[in-house]
């Protein structure tokens, strides 16, 4: 491995090392709680939203209601 892969690895690391670091303090900014998902209420809302995107919602009912949210 010669110099300039080398360097071009670290700044790879480097960069998802900054990305990971703005992440945790992005989360500790917000109150995030990743343990929640794991408990068996955010397991069962987080099946829900996957759920969601399985099977959108496009009836007009809806559609109206997101239509005129302002």
């Amino acid at each position: 491995m010669n110099v300039t892969e080398r360097r071009s690895e670290w700044k790879r690391f480097v960069l998802w090392g900054l990305v990971a670091l703005s992440v945790v303090v992005a989360g500790e900014f917000v109150g995030a709680q990743p343990g929640k998902l794991a408990d068996r209420e955010g397991l069962s809302n987080a099946l829900g939203i996957l759920a969601g995107f399985a099977h959108p919602d496009f009836s007009p009912d809806f559609l109206a209601r997101i239509g005129t949210c302002q």
